[in-house]
Formats: C-alpha cells, structure tokens, sequence
C-alpha cells in the first residue's frame, strides 16, 4: 500500500470526523435509535454508550461499489450458464434447461446495460466528496433474560445525520448504500424487460 494513498485515506478520515463533528451528535443518536428500536426487546432500557464514525464512502467509491457487485453478480451467473449447458448435454428433452440458459444471459445483458451506465457516472464522479459515513453504535439493553448487556451494530448515514442501513454484523452493510440517480429507474426498465423477454421463451418452449 502506497504512502501517497495512506495519506489519502488519513486525510478523508478527517474530513470524516469533521463531518461527524458538523453533524449534531443529539440528532445522528436519534436517527440510530429510530432505526435500532423495532430490533431490541426492551427500548425502553436503552443506554448509549458510544458512536463512533470509523470509515467514509466518496461518491466515487459508492459507484464503483456498486459496479463490482453487478461484475461479481455477472460471474455468478456466466458459471451457473456453463454448469446449465454441461447438465442439459445428453438430454432428449432440453427444454427447461434452455429456459434456464436463456433467463441467464437476459441477466448477464441486465448487468451489462447497469455497468455501462455506472461506468458513465464513474467518469464524473467526485473522489473526495464524502455520501456516507460509516459508524460503530455500541449501547446497553435489557436482553432476554432481564439483564442489561452491552449491543453493538453498524450503520451508514448520510453527513447529514440521516441513517440509511443498520446491520449487527459489519459484512452486512451494503458497499453501495447511496443511491445513483437514475440507477433505480435503469434497473426497474431493465427488470421489467426481463420478465417480458422470460415470459416470451417460456412461451416459445412450450
């Protein structure tokens, strides 16, 4: 790791304690306490012990994020065609193996459209402003069994204090929790052209 990115990532963290500082400390609890209630069985008991704010998504980041999930959801896919077309070899009747093969490459071509149009937003994407900001929340409750015990879970807020996802556990965060203008409505057109195309082979087949 070079020393030129070392002290990139230095200086967004503290751009990412500015913006933790800029925000009100009374109203990033609020907003994690409206999204940590409906998990604990007691909300009543809550204590805060601590946030702490201990990464940051640049705007450039949350895209390029996001493009690697749609390549990695692409391999996925390009491995379950090859395991489909190696199971239909042999057979006499090939028909639902080739609904399958068929609705794989619609899903291939859907990550292909949605990487062409992140990759378009990447250009223009800015490396140093910040969208989200990760935070550690540790607080106390009442558990099950009636006794106080300490909890802990993770969340994304926007710098303006607004909670996006809260998870317990760190890997379940999304790497790409802001959303892309435009990517939604993308996804949504290209989810209802697939089901089109599924139902015109499933017609075809038959």
């Amino acid at each position: 790791m070079s020393d030129l990115y070392l002290k990139f990532r230095y200086f967004v963290l503290l751009i990412t304690t500015a913006l933790f500082v800029g925000c009100s400390e009374s109203t990033l609890e609020s907003n994690a306490f409206k999204a940590l209630r409906p998990v604990i069985k007691d909300p009543s008991s809550y204590e805060l012990i601590s946030i702490e704010a201990v990464d940051s998504l640049t705007e450039y980041d949350n895209i390029n994020n996001a493009i690697r999930q749609h390549e990695e959801m692409q391999e996925v896919t390009l491995s379950l065609i090859k395991d489909a077309i190696s199971s239909a070899e042999g057979k006499k009747d090939m028909s639902d193996n080739l609904k399958q093969i068929e609705q794989y490459f619609i899903d291939v071509k859907t990550d292909s459209a949605l990487i062409s149009f992140l990759d378009r937003k990447l250009v223009v994407a800015s490396k140093m402003r910040i969208c989200a900001i990760k935070y550690v929340y540790r607080f106390r409750y009442l558990n099950d069994a009636g006794l106080k015990s300490p909890g802990m879970y993770y969340f994304w807020a926007k710098p303006d204090g607004t909670v996006i996802q809260l998870v317990e556990k760190e890997e379940k965060l999304d790497p790409a929790p802001i959303s892309i203008p435009g990517y939604e409505e993308l996804l949504n057109e290209a989810i209802d052209m697939a089901i089109l195309k599924k139902d015109s082979i499933e017609a075809s087949v038959e």
